[in-house]
């Protein structure tokens, strides 16, 4: 299975999501990367000197209810159970995953994406610029 391999990156000074378009290795030190990225606006620039400064999200190769690409940090939403839920990278598994409440405990692993229909998911937001939605999330999800 093949899947197209693309980042966002939430910039942490800036508050700021970026399209990666690309990077550029300029010497062999962990803090010589230049990364390039795209603002909302389609205006390509410089956006980080090193991947410390950004929170790098990949795209899972899923799209939800609208077409809309699903990348890791999203919260996603199942209308008809009501059900918010954060994409994650779960190392254990070697895959993406969905957590409902704590998104460090990997022993309480949601079903995926792949186990449902594309068209019981839809995007509401993602944990870098929408932190609220997941706490509402968790909220409604203890009832």
């Amino acid at each position: 299975m093949s899947r197209d391999i693309k980042y966002k990156a939430w910039h942490k000074t800036a508050k700021k999501m970026y399209q990666v378009k690309g990077w550029l290795q300029v010497d062999r030190g962990p803090r010589d990367l230049l990364v390039y990225g795209e603002d909302d606006y389609g205006v390509t620039e410089r956006i980080a000197n090193d991947l410390t400064e950004l929170e790098l999200r990949e795209y899972t190769g899923r799209k939800d209810k609208h077409g809309v690409e699903i990348y890791e940090g999203d919260l996603i939403h199942r209308p008809d159970i009501g059900i918010a839920m954060l994409v994650r990278w779960n190392e254990k598994n070697a895959g993406f995953d969905l957590a409902m409440k704590d998104p460090k405990n990997f022993d309480a692993v949601t079903l995926w994406y792949t186990q449902a229909s594309h068209t019981d998911y839809e995007v509401i937001g993602n944990v870098y610029e929408h932190p609220e939605l997941f706490q509402k999330a968790e909220k409604r999800n203890d009832v």
